[in-house]
């Protein structure tokens, strides 16, 4: 069976195309449509079925069910321009907070190791900048494919898993926080259910419907709860600062931008989850409509 590249390349040249003329009417450069008939890389399915229409060609001709599943599979998930580099920068924000904290905590585990002791939490932290690290980098070389991005975020979600239960074998809950030891274990709970939808979806591949609901819904607790949080730490802030300054209980430091800063950037991140669960599923769902619509042998 000839390739999706080498079709490509035929259908275009009987056509008397060149690769700048089948690349302006695409709008996309000359370098991606050369890489398609390399075979390095696949256009998407919308990209593709233009391709059929302007090359006059089945799309059954210019593609096998197979590589159909390639353009889904090993294409990035975002390959809208804006959003990947959206992704991009948020991924580098995310990078840069935790490599600051990570040189503060050993800045401050270094000048004063009485006080200071290790922690898991500096671990945890350093884990967080490899898994984003590999994210930001995959995303630049737009390589970021459903299993890869799987990855990241079930990575993700499994070190704050880690935390929680590290700090409850260490005793941290026992000093009494805002939320009863019940709440905790129901977001200890909702962040277990999301790693596994996540696995199934990306990397298990299985489209249902249901995990795109699985993962938005909790996603969304989680973007709810994060932002409650927030509002309280302002709100007390702001109470704080407004009594006269003998009757302070506590003066509003880089401590409290640092919280504020820490609760809402997994706010983004839980919302780039829900936007990158979407974009795949609606791909994948693209896929089966064009399967069968065109009658491909997927297999």
């Amino acid at each position: 069976m000839v390739e999706f590249g080498e079709q490509l390349r035929r259908a275009r040249e009987e056509k008397g195309m060149t690769q700048q003329t089948l690349a302006e009417q695409l709008f996309v450069s000359r370098q991606s449509v050369s890489r398609w008939e390399c075979g390095d890389r696949y256009p998407d399915l919308i990209t593709t079925k233009k391709i059929s229409q302007i090359l006059d060609v089945s799309l059954d001709d210019l593609m096998s069910g197979k590589e159909m599943i390639k353009v889904v599979e090993r294409n990035p998930v975002i390959e809208n321009k804006v959003a990947n580099n959206i992704m991009i920068a948020l991924y580098a924000i995310v990078v840069l907070y935790y490599s600051i904290d990570l040189v503060n905590e050993l800045l401050a585990l270094y000048v004063q190791p009485d006080k200071y002791l290790w922690n898991w939490g500096i671990a945890i932290s350093a884990l967080k900048i490899v898994i984003f690290t590999y994210g930001l980098v995959t995303a630049i070389r737009g390589t970021l494919s459903p299993k890869k991005m799987g990855v990241v975020i079930a990575a993700f979600l499994g070190l704050k898993i880690l935390n929680f239960f590290i700090e409850l074998a260490e005793g941290f809950y026992l000093d009494g926080t805002s939320m009863s030891m019940r709440g905790i274990w129901l977001d200890c709970i909702f962040s277990i259910v999301l790693v596994l939808a996540v696995l199934i979806l990306f990397i298990g591949k299985k489209n249902q419907i249901i995990w795109l609901l699985v993962i938005s819904f909790l996603s969304l607790v989680k973007i709810i709860r994060n932002l409650i949080d927030c509002y309280d730490i302002i709100s007390f802030a702001r109470f704080n600062n407004s009594l006269p300054e003998d009757q302070r209980w506590i003066m509003v430091s880089d401590t409290t931008y640092s919280s504020v800063i820490s609760l809402l950037l997994p706010v983004a991140l839980y919302a780039l989850i829900i936007f990158q669960t979407y974009t795949l599923y609606r791909k994948r769902k693209i896929l089966m409509n064009f399967d069968e619509s065109n009658s491909v042998p997927v297999r």
